[in-house]
Formats: structure tokens, C-alpha cells, sequence
């Protein structure tokens, strides 16, 4: 045996650890689809996808194929965390916090209308889907995450959990009020 069988031992125990105190589903309650209902898209790629989502910040993350432009829409109500550029691969990103303490994290925008510290409720248009940060093309990323930008398993309750190459079509439509706020990067 090496001497760096030990390592290797103790570092998968404790990536168990790590994974089975994130079981179970930590999506906020009611969640759906982030687009506006009665449009269908397809999953690019989904959970532990090989391309990009294989490391704990994306492992239950999905990239939808959403075209330039599409609007975005929050899939639960909560309250704006973050919005803006970061150079990480992200691109334009907007962050809700939601009542369970979890945040949506919504990646490679083009623009966003919201600011942090508003109030969006579900089904609202937040944004518009776009080509920034580290992409192959257009999509939206979207997960959620823990307040350390780790990503954690959750369910869509109108698509489900969706796998690569599926087609999605939301049921997330826009009840609550009405808002006018034309901002944008």
C-alpha cells in the first residue's frame, strides 16, 4: 500500500460526509421552470453533466437552452442577493434569496431588471437569457445554492428533475403584482 492510500481513503470518507449532509431536496417549496409557462426548452446539459457541471458548485446544476433574449423568470419568491458581472465563468448572474434560506442562481445573462434587496415574486421576468461569462452558445444556467455558492439537489415541481436532452415546458406563470422596473446592465 503507498503512502498515499490513507489520503486518498480519509479524502473519499469525508467527500461521502460532505455529499450525505446535502441529501434530501434544497430547492424553496413550490419551485418551477425559470422561463414563462407554455414555452418548452431542452435540457443542454443536466446534474453531474460531463461538460461543465462536475465539481460541488455544479454538480445539480442544469443549462437550459434558452435563445439570446428570452426572458427569465424567478422560479419562487424572494428577495434580489446579487446581480452583475463576475469574472468566473458565470457572466451576468443574478442570486435570489429565498424563505428557506437557499438561493437560485441564475448564470450567463444578458441583461437583468431587478437590483438587490428587491422583493421578486414567482414567475416574474428578472432578466433575459444570454452569452456571457464561459459559454459554448446561449443557454441559461441555473441551480441552487448554499450561501458558499455550493450547489444542492432540488426538484422543479413542474418539470420535475430533468435530464440532458429533455424537453421542459414550464408552468411558471406570472400571479403575483404587477412591476415596472426598467433596469438593465
Amino acid at each position: 500500500m503507498s503512502t498515499s492510500t490513507p489520503w486518498m481513503i480519509a479524502f473519499l470518507i469525508l467527500f461521502a460526509l460532505i455529499m450525505l449532509s446535502r441529501a434530501g431536496y434544497a430547492n424553496p417549496p413550490g419551485m418551477k421552470a425559470p422561463w414563462p409557462g407554455g414555452i418548452t426548452f431542452q435540457v443542454n446539459q443536466g446534474n453531474f453533466g460531463y461538460i461543465s457541471h462536475n465539481d460541488p458548485h455544479t454538480f445539480y446544476a442544469w443549462d437550459f437552452d434558452l435563445p439570446l433574449g428570452t426572458p427569465v423568470v424567478a422560479v419562487a419568491n424572494g428577495t434580489i442577493a446579487v446581480t452583475g458581472y463576475r469574472n468566473d465563468g458565470y457572466g451576468n448572474r443574478i442570486q435570489i434569496r429565498h424563505v428557506n434560506r437557499a438561493y437560485s442562481l441564475y448564470a450567463h445573462l444578458e441583461s437583468f431588471l431587478v437590483a438587490p434587496g428587491e422583493n421578486v415574486w414567482q414567475g416574474q421576468i428578472i432578466g433575459y437569457s444570454g452569452n456571457t461569462g464561459y459559454t459554448g452558445g446561449p443557454h441559461l444556467h441555473f441551480s441552487i445554492i448554499d450561501k458558499e455558492n455550493y450547489s444542492l439537489p432540488s426538484i422543479f415541481s413542474d418539470i420535475g428533475e430533468p435530464v440532458e436532452g429533455q424537453c421542459c415546458t414550464s408552468q411558471n406563470w406570472f400571479v403575483g403584482r404587477v412591476v415596472c422596473n426598467p433596469r438593465s446592465v
